[in-house]
């Protein structure tokens, strides 16, 4: 909390929870009603969603709370839980299960389908995942994680990896929105880059301190 705010809105923790589970148990519902294809795509896409709210809960419902951390021989690594990465790669390849058994229906049986509209829409945004799949598979698809070492600070998730020696760090702060988290003010005019605070079991004011600390230490 920030002056008595929540970083992140109740409102916005329950919907990223709560649509997901609602969505995914009427897939479960429609799966039941339907056979044959339709009923693979139906469930496929419930297992798909209810992935994604065990990801909302590991997320938004964990508490934050401060915590010892051990230093390494890298210093202090930050990781996300171990759930929040599995459910949404899962997720992810659920979704391309789906898109699969969508794009068989469009050339099979494309007046049987209810929302063509949205299928189409759902396949191509798969296809487009396709290059990240590629970038997971080489290990350039980052889990979330937040490196504090003697020489810089290094922030590392999805497809960014931004690392800031001391020297050219002017200070840690809390970013209350856009997105919340912590923001890496960097001396002169290069952009400053904010580590999301969601996916961590952290407090943004505890990863804050622990910066500063090696900041004041290692400059």
């Amino acid at each position: 909390m920030v002056n008595g705010r929540r970083l992140i809105p109740r409102w916005f923790a329950c919907l990223a929870i709560l649509l997901p589970l609602v969505v995914a148990l009427a897939m479960v519902g429609v799966a039941l009603a339907s056979e044959g294809v339709s009923q693979w795509l139906a469930g496929s896409m419930g297992v798909v969603l209810s992935l994604l709210t065990i990801a909302g809960l590991s997320a938004f419902a964990s508490r934050r709370r401060e915590r010892v951390l051990r230093t390494g021989a890298d210093g202090v690594v930050i990781d996300c839980p171990h759930v929040l990465v599995y459910s949404l790669v899962a997720a992810w390849l659920g979704l391309l299960v789906v898109a699969g058994l969508s794009a068989f229906l469009l050339v099979t049986d494309f007046d049987g389908i209810e929302s063509p509209g949205f299928t189409i829409i759902l396949v191509v945004a798969a296809g487009l995942s396709l290059p990240d799949l590629v970038r997971l598979v080489t290990g350039r698809l980052h889990r979330w994680r937040i490196t504090i070492g003697p020489d810089a600070v290094t922030y590392q998730g999805y497809r960014t990896s931004t690392t800031i020696p001391w020297s050219k760090l002017h200070e840690a702060r809390i970013q209350e929105r856009g997105p919340a988290g912590v923001l890496l003010d960097r001396k002169g005019t290069g952009p400053d880059p904010v580590i999301p605070i969601v996916p961590f079991r952290l407090p943004a004011a505890q990863v804050v301190a622990e910066i500063e600390l090696a900041h004041r230490r290692w400059a």
